[in-house]
C-alpha cells in the first residue's frame, strides 16, 4: 500500500508540473531596460500597486498618469485583481518591488497568463530618470 501511494504521489507531483495551464502562463519580474521595453509596446495594461498617497504628484506620481490603480493594502485587492481578464497582458510595479511580487505570486494562483512586474518597482524607475537627466 505505501508502495502504491509513493507511485502515486510521484506521478500527481510530476503531472502536475507538466499541466498545460503553467506552460501558458509568462508571469516573471524583469529589469528596467525591458519593462520600458514592453511598456512602449503598448500591449499591456499597467498596474500600481501603490498607496493612492504614494501616486500623488509631490511623491512622485505614476509611471504614466492612465496606469491602473489597485492599493495593495484594500481589504479587496485580491478581488480587484480577479475581476482583471485573465487573458490580458499586465504590467506591474510598486515602490520598491516587495507588494508587486506579492501581487504577482497572487496572479499566478488566480490563473492570469501574461503579468510582468518591474524589479527594484517606482524607485528604479526615478533613480534611471535622474541618471539621465
Amino acid at each position: 500500500m505505501k508502495k502504491y501511494l509513493a507511485v502515486l504521489a510521484s506521478f500527481l507531483m510530476v503531472t502536475g508540473c507538466n499541466s498545460p495551464e503553467a506552460s501558458t502562463q509568462n508571469l516573471r519580474t524583469v529589469s528596467l531596460a525591458e519593462f520600458k521595453t514592453l511598456l512602449e509596446t503598448n500591449d499591456y495594461t499597467l498596474i500600481d500597486v501603490r498607496s493612492p498617497e504614494e501616486q500623488q504628484p509631490k511623491n512622485g506620481g505614476k509611471i504614466e498618469a492612465d496606469a491602473l490603480s489597485i492599493n495593495f493594502y484594500d481589504d479587496d485587492f485580491a478581488a480587484q485583481i480577479n475581476a482583471l481578464d485573465k487573458t490580458q497582458n499586465y504590467l506591474i510595479y510598486c515602490r520598491s518591488g516587495n507588494r508587486s511580487s506579492q501581487a504577482l505570486s497572487m496572479m499566478r494562483e488566480a490563473g492570469f497568463q501574461n503579468v510582468v512586474e518591474l524589479q527594484g518597482g517606482k524607485n528604479a524607475w526615478d533613480k534611471a530618470l535622474e541618471a539621465t537627466d
